[in-house]
């Protein structure tokens, strides 16, 4: 691949010789589809050659979810409690597949209006 550019279904498809659709219901564990084990360890073994990621923002589009979540807080130090607690809900979060993304409304980043 060249320098600078990201791996992409296609890529994998090309390298396991087998199709784009192959590509993406290998890592999505798509249940109506039956991948052979020796098809399904081929394009695991492409993927992890390239360096292949699937792209989380057309997993997004695809099913409508983010799987991020989002924690706004006020204007509050974190302290001992507040970060213990926001540990808390990572690691929770994170047991179903989510991911906690924390931002504080102190002094916000954009203006409003």
């Amino acid at each position: 691949m060249s320098e600078g550019r990201r791996v992409t279904s296609a890529d994998v498809a090309r390298e396991a010789g087998v199709s784009r659709a192959t590509v993406s219901y290998v890592p999505n564990g798509v249940s109506h589809q039956k991948i052979p084990e020796a098809t399904f360890q081929r394009v695991w073994d492409a993927a992890a050659r390239l360096g292949y990621a699937p792209s989380a923002a057309a997993r997004a589009l695809r099913t409508g979810r983010s799987e991020f979540v989002l924690g706004l807080l006020p204007d509050w130090p974190i302290e001992h409690v507040l970060g213990r607690l926001i540990q808390q809900l990572t690691n929770a979060f994170a047991e179903h597949g989510l991911t906690f993304v924390v931002h504080s409304s102190a002094n916000p980043a954009r203006p409003c209006g």
